[in-house]
């Protein structure tokens, strides 16, 4: 069967899962891989690589990313074409389906792992930071702050252990000071702050606001930028509101945005009234000019923001 279905929450160790496969397929060989990440391609799009021949080659490797990011509701013909498609077991063709953690509630998943051979990449992040630092000794408070300060990237994770290991190649023992001086603290992750931020202001939650806020400031993101990802998504909910009626993929299409974006701005469109979110970005806008044309105290502008909400 040459259709997998990885849970792998880290590029470096789903290449590796790749390369192990790919390794015991020699017959695939220098066969370029057709990548699809369903948060800029439609699933229709990998579908319709899988069921057209090739040119020049009748081998075909096609790896389906963030798998877990599309929805089921707004997939179904797609989905069901994939299913038929796995059932025919095509032995030209390498499928890797790939997710970042497996919700077994979902029959979709259940059908998955019947028809693909399954590959569980559950990571034990403990057990991974022991492996590279083996021949160092480090306490279990100071492997959590290392996670901590790592927000739990494998990617990172590994970076810093190494820049660890040179730190300490003499004494080979590793401290919560050693961790605090040498790792990069991650602050923030991607647009999830904001997510949170606009979550937090919508149920008027000043203090969690004001921590946000703050994480934001020691990711070294200044306050135009700050204001800038507020108001880019009090934009994107208003607009979606418009179009709540429509289709996440059909919304996504319209307003050329990412379709993980707008499943998570669809969650949140309950919190304003669309006279609300217009007021809020018209503020924001004021902000920014008084910001950009005075030497106002830009902090207090957008924590008075967040007060008054």
């Amino acid at each position: 069967m040459n259709n997998y279905l990885i849970c792998a929450n880290d590029s470096i160790t789903l290449n590796e899962h790749i390369k192990n496969i790919l390794d015991k397929n020699n017959e695939f060989n220098n066969v370029e891989i057709n990548k699809y990440d369903l948060e800029i391609n439609s699933l229709s799009d990998a579908l319709e690589d899988l069921n057209t021949y090739g040119l020049f080659s009748n081998k075909k490797i096609v790896e389906i990313i963030n798998f877990d990011k599309i929805t089921i509701e707004d997939n179904k013909k797609e989905l069901n074409e994939l299913i038929k498609y796995l059932e025919k077991k095509i032995e030209d063709n390498l499928l890797f389906i790939v997710i970042n953690k497996i919700d077994n509630r979902k029959k979709i998943y259940t059908t998955l792992k019947k028809l693909t051979n399954y590959i569980d990449n559950e990571i034990n992040v403990v057990d991974i930071i022991k492996k590279e630092l083996t021949n160092y000794k480090i306490d279990n408070s100071s492997i959590n702050l290392l996670i901590e300060y790592c927000n739990n990237d494998i990617n990172k994770i590994k970076n810093e252990c190494n820049k660890l290991k040179n730190y300490k190649y003499k004494e080979k023992i590793i401290t919560i000071d050693d961790i605090k001086q040498v790792v990069s603290k991650v602050h923030v992750e991607d647009s999830n702050v904001t997510f949170s931020l606009i979550r937090e202001l919508s149920n008027k939650n000043i203090k969690e606001c004001l921590k946000i806020y703050k994480e934001l400031k020691l990711a070294n993101i200044d306050d135009l930028s700050i204001i800038g990802l507020i108001a880019s998504q009090l934009r994107i909910l208003y607009q979606v509101k418009e179009l709540e009626n429509k289709s996440i993929n059909d919304i996504s299409s319209i307003l050329d945005e990412k379709a993980y974006r707008i499943q998570k701005t669809k969650e949140n469109l309950y919190m304003f009234d669309k006279k609300e979110l217009l007021n809020l970005i018209i503020e924001l806008e004021e902000i920014d000019y008084r910001i950009k044309t005075t030497t106002c105290n830009s902090s207090l502008l957008i924590e008075e923001f967040i007060m008054n909400i």
